[in-house]
């Protein structure tokens, strides 16, 4: 993770300035966190839907054969 933040955040920066503050890497360490958060959620959010939907198909399923 270490990496991926380096990767992102030091290359810009380091035309401006050879150092990053504490307080800066820290706000850009809470952005990355708050995204990874925003689709960590939205992934939940599919997933849950999907299992929703498989789990209509196999009870219409479970009807059409019990007939």
């Amino acid at each position: 993770m270490a990496l991926l933040i380096k990767q992102l955040f030091f290359k810009k920066r380091l035309a401006e300035t050879p150092y990053v503050t504490k307080t800066e890497f820290h706000r850009e360490l809470t952005t990355v966190r708050d995204k990874i958060d925003a689709r960590f959620l939205a992934l939940s959010e599919k997933i849950e839907h999907l299992g929703t939907s498989i789990e209509a198909g196999l009870a219409r399923l479970d009807e059409r054969t019990k007939k």
